[in-house]
């Protein structure tokens, strides 16, 4: 039987080192055949014969020395590429090649020229061999180390390489042996050339080399194997090939010096050589010792801890199983034969197959063969798998399993520990049904406690109501006023708990339905604005660029909004509060809106934050509060955001203020958007309050793309304004010298003269230094209102204009004027809307834009935002292309101005998807991008206003 030794057993270190020695001996020989060939080509003796008197080694032998050696060294590198192995197996061959032509000639008593190859050889007199052509010997020892590199890397070949190998150093060694004894025929047949000392020495070297290439297989292995035999190897065998040879010469010297003849050299001889090998013996054996000894302490450690691992395996309550790779069991502990009903003797060497059923078997082996090749070491119980086991009677029941894998000698092991889960499921489904039970019986108690608490509060709220009505005195009225606002609370408190209940209950569904944005924050701004006009503080609206027309609970998205803003109110005594929705993400299937409410209040602590959203949890449990509410607010906005597929958080700092924020993720607007989506409240807006309170002033507006120069023209018109336009900062200063007006709406980024420099320009002007400027700019950070404000302007504007944002800073800034006569007929001119209905709806068809949003910041005006898509297409693409050109120029100012032109154009008509790839071209542009990051942009910009372009144009064709 044929024993390997396991990989294990190999000493590593010891194996690298005999591979860097063989490299080694590759580069000597490769360089001692290199320094012959310099010796011929510059006649210099010592280089070919080493000693006068001694052969010289042939331009081949060192020629062929030079190529083996090479291609010995490339071999014995850790990592040795196909190219490289090739390479070398062909260098090898080589020389193979010009050993196996010369043993032809001496075979057949041939000359076929390839002696004086590559140097001319004189003719030897005492020689009758061929001038320049290598020994017999040699010929063979060079043919024996050719095939041994050449089959280097063949494992199959591997003996006969390593054969070889040993032939060729055989005749190294009795070459050199016949050096120094002094025996011509071990290295020389008499008057045929003999085999030069350095070429004998170059044999040994390259035959070294060639075992120590590859130390840890064919015969080398033992040479590296840390067993006893490897021991004895590495031992041994240096003493006996060296020390016969080394006493011997020792013997011979004294022979010929005289110090003794014949018998008693060899006793001599004899006597130190039993002398030496007893040594040797003697410290070989005691080696082994040592190493058996350390094996047995190492097995009797083995046997303790196999004993300690069967007596833990043993008392495992679960049951363990462990297969090997061809999933067969081979350990079945106590607790799995008493689980299976099944004895251990019966199960070892079997499949799981008798334990799974029929069904579950095939998946069972397939989960285990896509586990051992994943990258998971353990899958633990938990995330387990739980499936059905089988009894020895056929019983099923089921188990939840654990596994784990571990390579033990090269082979794969699989350790499962399986529970059984009757009793547990047994217990959950107990459990399970006793808290349906509960819940069916606290919906039960709330539904009854709801009616009951419902039906007085009706009255007490109605019949308030009603004695108000009745001509009551101020001091009732007031007193009535307190009954139902307190009436109100309760009832709010009683419907937070409703709500609350029927969501942990999962009962809450969200109705789906068409919203405008504007509205919803329109209606919990006048909810929540008497509360705060009556405490001082101010409520602000601000939109971003979120798409006003979407699909998703109004209901719900209000009532998590009115949440927010009601603890707002309750919580801050100064200041103001921001109602806030925030574009966070939008794809094909929809969007994720973020919504904020921002106060300046008295902040909460960082301690307290993570209770916040708890039900009946508050910040400020004391006694001593003020504000009073149930705690259920917060809870149930988290678990409204959640069943909208949002999150909720908050950001607070003490004395500062708060941001209370939740996510949702709604549609887009399926059915078309209403012209008028809050008439009851216009009359009451800042829209009619500008018209009402400031018809007639006179602005400027500074605005150099033509688009939303008129964007912004028909909104200030439509509020009775008188507008005078300027498309550059130079413009505006010449036109603010010649006239006077109460107000000038500034861009930021325009040709010739920006608009922070025309302000500051324009602040140095006789009268204009307090009169209101108010910037426009389509870059809505937070440096931007820094650099507006430090050019001196008063008040900073957003693009795309939403018209509220923009009359209400005109409203801020435009000088007080006395209020005019209601006005009904202008009032109603100014809410005109188009009347072509077909128009509209193809315009809401368009894909390229965001219609609604678009007909929207122009109140609706069908008419006028046709006219500007159609303007829009007539000057995008040759923008396109002169920013192209601008940039091919490298003339990245000139480019920008363009592109942030076009940018503001773009979200004047609501082209959110172009304005959002022309803002990520600003970016690349101004931060100095790779030129092909940046063309790529242009390419997409062009792209989508292309189809942009297109689809506008067949608005015109249908």
């Amino acid at each position: 039987m044929k024993i390997m030794t396991s990989i294990n057993d190999l000493d590593a270190s010891l194996a690298e080192r005999c591979q860097r020695m063989g490299r080694m001996c590759g580069v000597v020989v490769s360089l001692l055949g290199f320094a012959v060939l310099l010796g011929w080509a510059l006649d210099n003796p010592s280089l070919r014969q080493v000693l006068p008197g001694l052969a010289s080694m042939k331009p081949n032998t060192a020629l062929c020395l030079l190529l083996t050696g090479v291609a010995l060294a490339a071999l014995s590198t850790p990592i040795v590429t196909r190219a490289a192995q090739l390479a070398s197996i062909v260098l090898a061959g080589c020389g193979v090649l010009i050993a196996l032509i010369t043993l032809v000639e001496y075979v057949w008593g041939l000359d076929l020229h390839i002696d004086q190859l590559l140097f001319h050889v004189d003719p030897d007199p005492i020689s009758r061999a061929p001038p320049g052509r290598m020994a017999k010997a040699t010929t063979v020892a060079l043919l024996c180390g050719g095939v041994a590199v050449m089959l280097l890397n063949a494992r199959t070949w591997r003996y006969v390489s390593q054969t070889a190998a040993v032939g060729q150093g055989l005749i190294g060694l009795l070459a050199c042996v016949g050096y120094a004894f002094g025996v011509e025929a071990l290295y020389g047949l008499g008057a045929y050339s003999s085999v030069a000392l350095h070429t004998a020495v170059g044999f040994i070297l390259l035959s070294l080399g060639t075992l120590l290439a590859r130390p840890t297989e064919g015969m080398m292995r033992l040479i590296v194997d840390k067993t006893a035999g490897g021991l004895a190897a590495r031992r041994l065998l240096p003493y006996v090939l060296c020390v016969p040879i080394i006493l011997g010469w020792l013997l011979v010297q004294a022979e010929r010096n005289g110090l003794f003849h014949g018998t008693f050299g060899m006793a001599f001889l004899t006597v130190i050589s039993s002398l030496l090998f007893a040594v040797l013996v003697w410290r070989t054996a005691n080696a082994l010792r040592v190493s058996e000894l350390e094996r047995s302490a190492i097995q009797r450690d083995l046997r303790t801890q196999e004993l300690k691992f069967g007596a833990i395996i043993r008392s495992v309550m679960d049951a363990v199983i462990v297969l090997d790779d061809e999933q067969r069991i081979v350990l079945f502990n106590p607790a799995a034969e008493e689980m299976f009903a099944r004895r251990s003797g019966d199960m070892v060497g079997r499949t799981l197959e008798p334990l799974l059923p029929q069904s579950a078997w095939a998946s069972h082996s397939g989960f285990v063969q896509a586990f051992g090749a994943s990258t998971d070491v353990k899958r633990p119980m938990g995330r387990a798998r739980s499936v059905n086991a089988v009894r020895s009677n056929g019983q099923h029941f089921p188990v939840e399993v654990s596994i784990s894998k571990v390579d033990v000698d090269g082979k794969r092991l699989y350790t499962a520990v399986l529970r059984d889960v009757t009793e547990l499921r047994e217990k959950t489904e107990q459990a399970r049904l006793a808290a349906e039970e509960a819940t069916r019986t606290k919906s039960a108690f709330l539904a009854n406690m709801s009616h009951e608490i419902r039906t007085p509060l009706n009255a007490i709220i109605g019949l308030s109501n009603l004695l108000q009505r009745t001509g009551a005195t101020p001091e009732q009225a007031d007193r009535l006023g307190k009954i139902d606002v307190a009436a109100r609370h309760l009832l709010s408190v009683v419907n937070d708990i409703l709500d609350l209940s029927k969501i942990e209950a999962g009962g809450l569904r969200l109705a789906q339905t068409d919203l405008h944005l504007l509205a919803l924050f329109d209606n919990v701004q006048s909810i929540i604005g008497e509360q705060a006009r009556g405490k001082g503080l101010t409520v602000q609206v601000d939109l971003d660029s979120v798409p006003l027309w979407l699909h998703g609970d109004v209901t719900r998205l209000g009532q998590a909004l009115l949440n927010y803003a009601s603890n707002a109110v309750k919580f801050t005594e100064k200041g103001c509060i921001i109602l806030r929705a925030v574009l966070v993400d939008q794809s094909a299937t929809g969007l994720l809106v973020r919504f904020e409410v921002q106060d300046t209040g008295s902040g909460i602590a960082a301690d307290t934050l993570p209770r916040l959203f708890n039900a009946f949890e508050q910040a400020d449990t004391s006694i001593t509060r003020v504000p009073g509410g149930s705690g259920l607010g917060l809870a149930i906005t988290k678990h409204l955001a959640q069943l909208m597929g949002g999150e909720v958080g908050v950001h607070s700092v003490p004395g500062e203020g708060s941001t209370f924020w939740f996510t949702a993720r709604l549609g887009r607007g399926r059915g078309p958007m209403p012209v008028s989506v809050v008439p009851a409240a216009v009359a009451f807006g800042p829209e009619e309050q500008l018209r009402r309170r400031h018809g007639g002033a006179r602005v400027l507006l500074v605005e150099d793309n033509a688009i939303n120069r008129e964007v912004a023209t028909e909104l200030l018109l439509g509020v009775g304004l008188d507008v005078d336009c300027a498309n550059n900062g130079q413009v505006a200063i010449d036109m603010a010298r010649a006239h006077v007006y109460d107000l000038i709406l500034m861009d930021m980024q325009m040709p010739v003269l920006d608009g922070l420099t025309a302000t500051r320009s324009i602040r140095r002007l006789a009268n204009w230094a307090t009169r209101p400027i108010v910037g426009l700019t389509a870059n809505a950070f937070s440096e931007d209102r820094e650099m507006c404000l430090q050019a001196g302007m008063n008040d900073f504007v957003v693009k795309p204009v939403e018209p509220n944002a923009l009359f209400r800073a005109l409203l801020r800034w435009l000088p007080k004027r006395p209020p005019e006569p209601d006005s009904w007929d202008e009032f109603q001119g100014a809410l005109d809307k188009a009347t072509d209905a077909d128009l509209e709806l193809r315009l809401r068809q368009l894909n390229a834009v965001d219609a609604a949003y678009g007909l929207h910041l122009l109140n609706g005006k069908v008419a006028s935002y046709a006219r500007l898509l159609r303007e829009f297409a007539k000057q995008a693409q040759p923008e396109i292309e002169s920013i192209r050109s601008r940039l091919s120029s490298s003339e990245p100012a000139a480019a920008l101005a363009l592109i942030h032109s076009l940018k503001g154009a773009s979200g004047s008509i609501g082209a959110t998807a172009l304005q959002a790839l022309l803002a990520e071209l600003e970016i690349a542009v101004r931060q100095s991008r790779s030129i092909g990051v940046v063309q790529q942009l242009v390419s997409d910009v062009a792209a989508k206003c292309s189809e942009l372009v297109d689809e506008i144009l067949a608005l015109d064709e249908s």
